[in-house]
Formats: C-alpha cells, structure tokens, sequence
C-alpha cells in the first residue's frame, strides 16, 4: 500500500475528462476514459512518505541523530532508539534545521 495525493488524482482526471479530442470510450459508464489508462495514473500519481505525513522524520534528518568518533550511529535524545538507522523513526525526532530555511 501507498499513500497518494488522490485530490491531485482527481483533478487532473478531470482535466483528461473535458479534453473533447479524446476517443469515446466502449463503455459509456466511464465516460471518456479507458480503464487502463486511470489505472496508469493511478500507478504515476505523486507518493507521500507515510513518515512525513503525519509529521515525523527518519532519524538521519532528526537533530537528536549523530555519529560518534568511529562513525557508530547514536541518538542524543534519552528516549530516543538506542541504535538508529538513519531510515528509523521514532516518536520523538525532530527535523534537523538547515541553513536557509529548508530541511
């Protein structure tokens, strides 16, 4: 399973749907457009990380995440994971801020 942006999926088929240069589809129950080819922008919408979405981060973009002296991963947060990948997660990261405003 995936997370998409189905508001964004919506719109652009409507967009699809009043473009009057379009073949009528063999089956007027679904209008102008094909089955396969919802289906393909179903498979091309836009994904959301299931971590952003609910406004986490992975532990290599947490600020509570660093490496010590021999590279060996560490979190500084006291109930942070006690060995961190840097694609972990838990729920008291915090994201790194970066100069400029961008994370």
């Amino acid at each position: 399973m995936r997370l998409i942006d189905a508001d964004m999926l919506q719109k652009t088929i409507a967009i699809i749907q009043r473009d009057n240069d379009r073949p009528q589809s063999p089956y007027p129950e679904y209008g102008t457009m094909y089955f396969y080819e919802i289906s393909d922008m179903v498979d091309d919408a836009l994904t959301i990380d299931p971590v952003h979405a609910v406004g986490m981060c992975y532990c290599g973009e947490c600020e509570y995440y660093e490496r010590g002296k021999d590279y060996t991963p560490y979190c500084n947060n006291l109930y942070g994971l006690a060995e961190p990948d840097e694609k972990d997660f838990c729920s008291y990261g915090k994201r790194k801020k970066v100069e400029g405003g961008i994370t």
